[in-house]
């Protein structure tokens, strides 16, 4: 893109209270100097209750916890390791 080049970036957010979504909207418009517009949209959705009573996902969730806990431990030690930081 040239110097000459202008662009509108706009981001909304929705909230579908009958489907239970939260959903974004990405507008992005280019408007050039001989008059050519380029405009690009993207929609993203998620649910608000991902679960929906689903008690397994809890167990995703915990995997997630232990491995980020473990992937912490492991940084602080190395840290620890290469002098970054000082124990206790």
């Amino acid at each position: 893109m040239s110097c000459l080049t202008l662009e509108r970036l706009q981001f909304v957010t929705f909230y579908n209270g009958e489907l239970g979504l939260l959903a974004e909207v990405q507008l992005r418009v280019t408007f050039d100097r001989g008059g050519h517009t380029d405009s690009f949209m993207h929609v993203g959705a998620m649910p608000l209750d991902p679960y929906h009573g689903n008690i397994s996902m809890y167990t995703f969730d915990a995997f997630w916890l232990v491995c980020l806990f473990g992937l912490v431990c492991r940084e602080c030690n190395e840290a620890r390791e290469k002098g970054i930081c000082r124990k206790g």
